[in-house]
């Protein structure tokens, strides 16, 4: 071969080796490089937090000694025995104060309830007896053989609603404080009826 080819060739092969070695030692140093950051930054890591959990500790300990101290000189002093006492009977009288307002919130909400409750009651009972007075068609009192009685002539409750002339007698006697009911069919009292218009004289029951 030419010198002069043999010259080229042999530059251009020192190069590529160049090249190729310097790829080599780049990729070395990158890879040395992260392996070395990577443990360096655990080993920073491990420290820093030993030594904040050192600090931590320190400053705890010299805190409560701090702190301990102050209590100890506090608590020798009257003044601060006085302040003690005056903040316990502030608060006993505050905790005093606020469970009984509390306790007779819960009293009057209670009889207000009571108070609620009695009024339906009230109500129901009061249209109870309106509607026990409106079924009465007869009341008075009468004397049998020296005894007194009150009558009560009233249909039955349910009587307004199925369409029936049923009637419910009841006689009360004061002195024994009986009460006798007695049940009168539509029949019987269409009977009463037609016997007290055929007789003379003065209807009676």
């Amino acid at each position: 071969m030419l010198p002069d080819v043999n010259t080229m060739m042999w530059i251009e092969a020192k190069q590529m080796a160049v090249n190729v070695e310097v790829k080599r030692v780049c990729a070395q140093t990158r890879i040395a490089a992260l392996v070395r950051k990577i443990h360096q930054q655990a080993v920073y890591q491990s420290a820093k937090v030993a030594a904040i959990t050192i600090a931590t500790r320190v400053r705890q300990f010299l805190a409560r000694l701090f702190v301990s101290n102050l209590l100890q000189v506090m608590r020798a002093d009257k003044e601060y025995q006085l302040r003690c006492k005056c903040a316990k009977i502030i608060q006993t009288s505050w905790r005093r104060f606020f469970w009984r307002n509390r306790f007779i919130l819960h009293q009057e909400r209670r009889a207000e309830e009571v108070r609620q409750k009695i009024a339906a009651i009230r109500i129901k009972l009061q249209a109870l007896r309106q509607r026990e007075k409106a079924l009465i068609v007869y009341r008075d009192v009468i004397r049998l053989e020296d005894v007194i009685a009150t009558v009560t002539i009233s249909f039955h409750d349910d009587t307004l609603y199925q369409g029936g002339n049923s009637m419910l007698i009841k006689v009360y006697v004061p002195t024994t404080k009986e009460t006798f009911s007695f049940n009168v069919e539509e029949d019987a009292i269409r009977e009463c009826l037609e016997k007290a218009l055929s007789s003379e004289g003065r209807l009676s029951w």
